[in-house]
């Protein structure tokens, strides 16, 4: 009788044990998948500075610095000019919104 019941205090103890064992596990996985999710989204919002630093900063800071470039500059050029940093633009928000969609879905 007496074995019995240390056989049924073993199983107890190894079951409390497996379930910590579960939850511990369940947390270290969870960890792992919000640390990724916040490298994917700072990898999202680091391209998105990027891209509006290379196609809108870096356009208006020539125009700027140099005014002469645009002085004969045709119409369609202009408008390719503007085009071209639309979409850029575009470019940006896009990759700065995937970021945070990134954070929003998989933060949850």
């Amino acid at each position: 009788m007496s074995d019995e019941f240390n056989d049924d205090e073993l199983v107890e103890q190894l079951r409390k044990m497996s379930e910590e064992r579960i939850k511990e596990e369940i947390k270290r996985e969870k960890t792992h998948a919000n640390e990724l999710a916040k490298y994917k989204a700072a990898a999202a919002d680091r391209m998105s500075t990027a891209a509006i630093a290379v196609g809108f900063f870096g356009p208006s800071a020539a125009i700027v610095l140099n005014p002469d470039i645009m002085i004969n500059i045709d119409v369609g050029r202009s408008l390719l000019l503007i085009f071209a940093t639309c979409i850029w633009f575009v470019l940006f928000s896009a990759l700065h919104n995937l970021g945070r969609l990134i954070l929003r879905k998989e933060l949850e």
